[in-house]
């Protein structure tokens, strides 16, 4: 007798061009690739981003009502979540509520007014990625964290309530110490388990990937390293930052293709990179037509350098060196700090960037290729604990 499907409502930030962000619901697919999952993807608004090479997203309205008819699980899919509310995350994906929010008073009032969370929701969730089973409309519904981000931020008057959904969940993964630290001080116990898009290489290897990208192989240098870099990520003097990179290139003996990772509002890499190029010949841009063209760049380049934590976990993941920018992105230097530890030098200051040369040429390419492997066996065991949990 064929057993009934599990239901599984996938909820991820894939509604925006977002490197990252759109591995998740693949993954997530690739792993429960099963006869006995019923898994639909989500976002908190409708999207198509099919032409990136993304899975399409329904929207937070429909998740409410699939939850409320069919219940199941709802499985937030990753990244920083912890705690983001429906004002910042509108920012991310719409250009023109965007540009309202770049002033502080019209931002408050957007906030105040809760004209992101009307517009998005049926309402009743205050926070859309930490949802309770009451707040969907169905106490039976499971809650799960895969592999998550983000911290509690003190004094925040809804940290109470924050608090008692999470405790509400079935089941809780984090992808820092930092994060689960954060969740211990309000006494929520999580899993501590790698970013499931470590095993990206798993699924898309080197050979396959080539026939999915849209850049043309043969217009890349010869030997490069993938440069990238957020908008507001930067440093105060890009001119100057720009040269003492090349002057790293150089006694490398190689280029570097420039390639945005994270092109949606706010993030805009494309902007800070095409100021970036100007500064020398070594320096390409590429534009992405698709996010395997990310992959397949930082996948056969000689090492990727970047404020991008999914840039870096992808070098991870295809055993390609890293260096991770910028020592304010707390995101960025906790992973580090969890995962890779004494073998990497964590967040390196726009100042030190004459290291680079020197990093990149003592790099422990077979430690870490070990600590990797070690890794994915958790990313593995922790989906497995996820099919566990589930009802």
């Amino acid at each position: 007798m064929r057993k009934s499907k599990k239901t599984v409502h996938f909820l991820s930030a894939a509604d925006r061009i977002n490197y990252g962000d759109l591995l998740f619901p693949i993954i997530f697919q690739r792993v429960f690739d099963e006869e006995n999952y019923e898994v639909s993807n989500y976002g908190i608004v409708k999207s198509n981003f099919s032409h990136f090479g993304a899975l399409p997203t329904a929207s937070y309205r429909n998740l409410q009502k699939a939850v409320k008819e069919k219940g199941g699980n709802v499985v937030i899919g990753g990244g920083e979540v912890f705690f983001a509310g429906w004002n910042t995350l509108f920012r991310f994906i719409s250009r023109s509520y965007s540009f309202l929010g770049r002033s502080d008073s019209i931002n408050r009032i957007l906030a105040k007014l809760n004209v992101a969370r009307r517009l998005l929701s049926s309402g009743g969730v205050l926070y859309p990625c930490t949802p309770s089973p009451h707040e969907l409309g169905n106490a039976h519904v499971s809650i799960i964290y895969n592999s998550v981000g983000g911290r509690f931020i003190e004094k925040r008057r809804d940290n109470d309530k924050l608090s008692s959904n999470l405790l509400s969940a079935k089941y809780i993964s984090v992808r820092t110490r930092v994060t689960q630290d954060s969740l211990r001080e309000f006494g929520v116990d999580s899993i501590l388990a790698p970013d499931s898009a470590l095993i990206m290489s798993d699924f898309f290897k080197l050979e396959d990937l080539a026939g999915k990208i849209t850049i043309d192989r043969s217009g890349l240098p010869e030997k490069y390293v993938v440069f990238q870099m957020g908008v507001s990520k930067g440093p105060e003097d890009l001119k100057q930052f720009a040269l003492m990179l090349d002057q790293q290139l150089e006694l490398l003996d190689v280029d570097a293709v420039l390639c945005p990772i994270g092109m949606a509002p706010n993030h805009d890499d494309q902007k800070i990179l095409g100021r970036i190029r100007a500064a020398s010949q070594r320096f390409h841009l590429r534009i992405p037509g698709n996010l395997f063209d990310v992959m397949y760049l930082v996948a056969s380049s000689r090492a990727y350098i970047g404020t991008s934590l999914h840039g870096i976990i992808t070098a991870q993941s295809f055993n390609v060196p890293f260096v991770p920018l910028n020592k304010d992105l707390v995101k960025l230097d906790s992973y580090c700090a969890t995962w890779i530890g004494d073998l990497c030098t964590g967040c390196l200051g726009f100042d030190e960037i004459d290291q680079l040369e020197t990093i990149l040429s003592n790099w422990k390419s077979e430690e870490i290729s070990k600590k990797t492997t070690r890794q994915k066996r958790m990313v593995y065991q922790n989906f497995d604990r996820i099919k566990m949990e589930m009802t």
